[in-house]
């Protein structure tokens, strides 16, 4: 017998992955139910089960990939390691979701530069965030990198990966193990205080 519940997570989950994609090549504007529907070989009204409409299956969206990559950056992390070594962790792991997940980092992207990212949605997405800054500010309060804002913080450190992560994609250059190393070692460089 089929667990109807496995099965309806099914369809959310195909629904999630079709909107994802379809997004991705056509844009927010290029997209509608139908077409999601269709892509995702469910009827319009199952969306509707999951969702109120459009706007909200994309926040939902934009959520639970935030939540998704913030639970890929804080996997397998240490805390007991020097500050360096959590730095890195960070960064190198950034980096594997953003390679590894091309399609996710792509929406999020999008999404986070769109009139779509409300008030609501962009303080529940840094509120995700916060383990992660919660290393930082750590690392800060023990004298071990400079106590600059959150902003300045995103500039100095993902601005970065955020550029390499998009020449990478787009195949115009092919990012090296070498090329993150000493990205990593100049940015660490800057942050530190000693």
């Amino acid at each position: 017998m089929v667990d109807m519940r496995s099965l309806d997570l099914d369809k959310r989950d195909a629904v999630c992955k079709s909107a994802v994609r379809l997004i991705n090549q056509l844009g927010f504007d290029g997209v509608s139910i139908a077409k999601i529907a269709k892509d995702a070989h469910v009827s319009p009204a199952t969306i509707y089960i999951y969702f109120e409409n459009k706007e909200d299956m994309l926040k939902q969206l934009y959520l639970q990939l935030k939540q998704d990559m913030v639970d890929f950056i804080l996997k397998d992390f240490k805390p007991g390691q020097d500050h360096k070594a959590n730095f890195k962790h960070l960064f190198y792991q950034h980096w594997f979701f953003f390679y590894q997940y091309p399609d996710s980092f792509a929406f999020i992207e999008q999404f986070a530069n769109s009139p779509l990212l409300t008030c609501s949605c962009a303080e529940m997405g840094f509120r995700f965030y916060q383990p992660i800054m919660a290393i930082i500010h750590g690392a800060q309060q023990a004298g071990a990198v400079k106590p600059i804002s959150q902003a300045l913080y995103n500039a100095l450190v993902f601005a970065p990966l955020l550029q390499l992560a998009k020449l990478h994609a787009s195949g115009r250059q092919s990012i090296q193990p070498q090329d993150l190393e000493q990205v990593f070692e100049i940015i660490w460089a800057g942050l530190k205080t000693d």
